[in-house]
């Protein structure tokens, strides 16, 4: 008995030996550590300036462990090594991310400015067709941080990616609308009616 426990006490420790020499040498799986330990300035570049490269790393996921928190370690790892190409790289980074707003802004997913809050889709909720032959539509939005309400305008609803930029509507509103309405009145002015749940 007391060689047989010997023997699966030898097996047991040869196992561990096997295992820890198959790991060395091996990249890590984990895309933050790979971030956090990487000198590859392009590679980096790629993470901290591509939504889709960092979607394809698939990060674990969860608070401070998506993709979009992968980019801003990615873009961090190259401030940090603060070599010439490296700091360059920033700088092509931050001229993209500077490009002036755009004056049509495609609908659909939309990325939230906060990185703990999942993006959402972006579609209006009520619509109506103006007298200079535009189509305006009312949406709700977190692009600013908090949930707003925003006028957007088309000729060609049909096509997504032809809507205007969100213009804020300032009125304060709160979760619960209901029955929302945009109509054009006879002198054209653009009329929104809905009704509110008040806890």
């Amino acid at each position: 008995m007391e060689v047989l426990r010997s023997l699966n006490a030898r097996l047991g420790l040869l196992s561990m030996l096997l295992l820890s020499f198959s790991t060395l040498g091996q990249v890590s799986q984990d895309p933050f550590q790979r971030v956090s330990e990487s000198r590859d300035v392009q590679w980096l570049e790629q993470v901290a300036g591509s939504l889709s490269t960092a979607r394809q790393l698939q990060p674990a996921g969860g608070l401070g462990r998506d993709y979009k928190d992968l980019r801003t370690a990615a873009y961090a790892r190259l401030g940090s090594l603060g070599t010439p190409e490296s700091l360059a790289a920033v700088k092509r980074i931050e001229a993209i991310e500077a490009i002036p707003a755009p004056e049509l802004v495609p609908l659909g997913v939309s990325t939230h400015p906060c990185f703990h809050f999942s993006d959402c889709e972006i579609k209006p909720f009520a619509q109506a067709k103006g007298n200079d032959g535009n189509t305006y539509a009312i949406l709700t939005s977190s692009i600013l941080g908090d949930c707003d309400l925003f006028l957007v305008h088309t000729k060609t609803p049909e096509d997504i990616s032809s809507w205007s930029r969100p213009k804020l509507i300032p009125n304060r509103f709160y979760p619960g609308i209901r029955a929302p309405k945009l109509r054009v009145s006879d002198s054209g002015v653009l009329l929104f009616s809905f009704i509110e749940s008040v806890r």
